[in-house]
């Protein structure tokens, strides 16, 4: 599976007024601004063989705090203040670690990309798509990608849709749904009890995942 793991991005309040740079730098600080989120996430990746896209997954994104939890077909991601626990279930294969940067993994990971994305582009955009607001960036030869096109809700400043073009006839949609902002979110969803007993040097693989390789980092 060609898996680019495209994590939640939020953008603050923007105008049209506003360069694009100015937009993407205050990306997130609507997003880390809420207590909790949730959304759903669905992947598509679309070539020249066919207008239906030849691969799609489906998961999700939840965020209580420091704390945030990533699902996208086989692979999973669950980052606390201390600890990052990485799941793969196609490979059968769990990463545990410390979370050695304290900052939450979603958002450096979609900050990073986006910024990265516009330095290498050559022409980038605000603009209104039906009742859509967007930012669009191309011509980005020294860029994972061409193009990125992010959509936004644009009274509360979180991602509906992200689409990448990888070249003129491949392409990455990422949409986004049933958006919840402050609403409940269980602890055990976002704790590594939901992967291991136990912690640290002395943690182990709950039942449902004994067979998969264990890589402990807390041990190196």
């Amino acid at each position: 599976m060609r898996l680019t793991i495209v994590f939640l991005v939020g953008f603050c309040c923007s105008s049209y007024a506003q360069s694009v740079e100015s937009v993407v730098t205050n990306i997130n600080k609507n997003y880390d601004s809420f207590q909790s989120f949730s959304c759903n996430v669905e992947y598509l990746l679309f070539d020249s063989t066919s207008s239906e896209p030849v691969e799609i997954q489906t998961g999700l994104v939840l965020k209580k705090g420091n704390s945030s939890f990533f699902k996208l077909g086989e692979i999973e991601v669950l980052t606390t203040e201390n600890a990052i626990v990485q799941v793969d279930k196609g490979l059968r294969q769990v990463v545990y670690m410390p979370n050695q940067t304290k900052d939450n993994s979603l958002r450096e990971a979609s900050l990073g990309t986006i910024k990265k994305a516009l330095e290498g582009c050559g022409d980038s955009r605000l603009g209104i798509e039906g009742d859509k607001s967007f930012v669009e960036m191309d011509s980005c030869r020294f860029s994972q990608y061409e193009g990125i096109k992010v959509f936004y809700h644009s009274s509360e400043f979180y991602v509906d849709k992200m689409i990448m073009v990888i070249s003129k006839n491949e392409r990455l949609e990422m949409n986004y749904s049933k958006v919840k902002i402050n609403k409940g979110i269980a602890s055990k969803d976002l704790s590594i009890e939901r992967f291991l007993i136990g912690s640290g040097e002395k943690a182990e693989l709950k039942k449902e995942l004994v067979g998969y390789k264990f890589e402990n980092y807390f041990k190196k």
